[in-house]
């Protein structure tokens, strides 16, 4: 273990003997109201997520779900709601007090399809292909090798299997300078954007999708970006959003018309949105990928294609360029 990892264990091993996490974002900022009454004061009170990537995951009974970094069990317990007991949650993270403490609220709330292993994202106790699902919260910023972590997921993921997870992305510009491990121990720091995509891209996963962009919020006051990001491990699919000025919905609508029959041509799967960039989370995304134009064309979670509403005629050939080396066609 490095230096690096084993002072984000020790930090997160005194943060369950303490009972009380002082990093990131309040759960009653993520949580629904009955997602909070559902889960114990004392894991609350140790969340430290900037997301809920179970709310994006479409869990379905039966599945088995992988949860990175899953601390006090928050996740867990939520994700073995929608499991149910014949499916399977595992909860991997390298802390023992954490892991003592989530396996006593699990039993408290027998949820006996629910474990705990010990572990961290650069080296998960799992079988290749052996989760449906993979999700994690405010972790993989923590990993000291974010390429090995995500050719973790990659691995542990079964062909077709998908994740869901929400991680900080930059840092605030503004907070004072602290030591690598502080930083990295508070997530304090994160790759940029463009980083963060490469990295996925180089482990094989596809239909990149950002499902929520927004702040975290640190509770020393200092902010950052939280991204939740959804993908699948292998290729044949297109995650498209076509973002467009209120007063040109149509032009999007066919733009995004033009994404899907170019799809249907290269036999790639088509999950496709239109947003107006005038929407909270349009000027988020825009922010986020830097893009202009009346039309903005998203591909796998990166700026496309921008265009104008009078100028798509003679667009076809650029369209399907973009949908092939998204959809890995």
């Amino acid at each position: 273990m490095s230096e690096e990892a084993a002072f984000v264990q020790i930090t997160y091993d005194e943060l369950a003997r303490l009972g009380q996490s002082d990093l990131c974002c309040s759960p009653a900022e993520i949580y629904r109201e009955d997602e909070l009454a559902a889960l114990p004061e004392e894991v609350l009170r140790l969340s430290s997520g900037c997301g809920h990537p179970v709310d994006g995951a479409a869990i379905s009974e039966g599945e088995t779900v992988v949860d990175i970094g899953s601390g006090a069990g928050a996740d867990c317990f939520l994700a073995a709601r929608r499991t149910g007991p014949g499916g399977r949650v595992v909860g991997v993270d390298p802390s023992p007090r954490m892991r003592a403490l989530a396996e006593r609220h699990r039993d408290e709330a027998d949820l006996p399809w629910v474990s705990f292993a010990a572990g961290d994202a650069a080296a998960l106790p799992l079988p290749d292909g052996s989760a449906d699902v993979v999700i994690s919260n405010c972790v993989l910023t923590l990993a000291s090798d974010a390429g090995a972590a995500w050719r973790e997921i990659a691995r542990v993921l079964r062909p077709g299997g998908r994740f869901v997870v929400s991680d900080v992305i930059g840092g605030d510009p503004d907070a004072p300078v602290a030591s690598g491990s502080v930083a990295k121990a508070r997530c304090e720091t994160g790759l940029s954007w463009p980083e963060y995509r490469a990295v996925l891209r180089e482990c094989g996963l596809r239909s990149l999708r950002i499902l929520r962009v927004g702040p975290a919020a640190f509770r020393d006051g200092f902010r950052a970006r939280s991204v939740t990001v959804a993908g699948n491990r292998s290729p044949g699919g297109v995650a498209s959003i076509v973002l467009h000025d209120p007063a040109h919905a149509a032009s999007a609508g066919a733009l995004a018309g033009e994404v899907e029959s170019a799809c249907g041509r290269l036999g790639l799967r088509y999950d496709g949105h239109v947003q107006s960039r005038d929407s909270t989370w349009g000027r988020q995304l825009l922010e986020l990928f830097e893009g202009d134009g009346d039309l903005v064309l998203v591909l796998d979670a990166a700026v496309a294609l921008t265009a104008r509403s009078a100028a798509l005629t003679g667009l076809g050939p650029d369209i399907e360029r973009a949908v092939r080396e998204a959809g890995g066609a």
